[in-house]
């Protein structure tokens, strides 16, 4: 069989599998398969992506509100320290609760409804991009399902669901108790849905790179690229 032909079949499989031509593989959005391989991929991957949101978004809100009820609120330390802080390498790493009525880096102060139906709407995005095209990645399945976990443990706290109550009146703010210092320069405070947020969207930004290395390696290891290498001698990339 030649090149030519092995390439056809392998694009005819590819489209029988993932519903699709495989030159838009994360493109276009096509039909889930109905059956087959295509249809237990679809399954496994929905799975990998719920479970990395819903273990993402607990262990953000479960260790949210460990740390505050051991911390409890900003400047109510237990342990008296006069910085409030509990160290975990002096002056550089440590714990200390705050309240945070905006966005990541604490950008957009008072706006936390708004920023709750942007979170909403971007969960929505999220959903629809992975059931669209992404469930056809594992890598892209988990990166989705991160970035869902992290809207989803911010959102829980915006909503108020942590029933923090300041002077009287209800919270609705985002907690955040991870510190870190560059120097003198204070980091803003964070948590584990942060981290996600900024993981997961550094991912989003380096899967072409990813997708292009397995890519570099198939090509490598088939007959086609192993032909052109041993032509006349010479060394050909493959």
């Amino acid at each position: 069989m030649t090149n030519v032909d092995e390439g056809a079949v392998e694009e005819q499989r590819h489209s029988e599998v993932f519903g699709e031509s495989s030159g838009s593989v994360h493109s276009s959005c096509s039909k889930i398969p109905e059956a087959g391989f295509g249809r237990r991929y679809f399954i496994f991957s929905s799975i990998f992506f719920v479970l990395a949101a819903f273990l993402g978004a607990i262990s953000d809100i479960v260790t949210k509100n460990w740390v505050f009820s051991w911390l409890g609120l900003p400047g109510e330390y237990r342990e008296v320290e006069p910085e409030g802080v509990y160290w975990l390498l002096s002056g550089m790493f440590g714990f200390q609760t705050s309240l945070n009525g905006g966005g990541l880096f604490g950008m957009w102060q008072g706006q936390s409804f708004p920023l709750a139906i942007l979170s909403c709407l971007a969960l929505l995005g999220i959903c629809f991009w992975f059931f669209c095209v992404a469930w056809r990645s594992q890598f892209m399945a988990f990166t989705l399902g991160i970035i869902a976990a992290g809207i989803l443990g911010n959102l829980y706290d915006r909503l108020g669901f942590h029933s923090l109550v300041w002077g009287g009146d209800s919270i609705y703010a985002v907690r955040d108790w991870i510190l870190v210092m560059i120097g003198t320069y204070h980091w803003p405070n964070f948590n584990l849905a942060d981290s996600f947020l900024v993981c997961g969207t550094i991912l989003i930004l380096l899967q072409p790179f990813f997708e292009w290395a397995a890519k570099k390696m198939v090509y490598r290891k088939s007959p086609k690229c192993k032909k052109i290498s041993g032509k006349g001698g010479f060394d050909v990339p493959c």
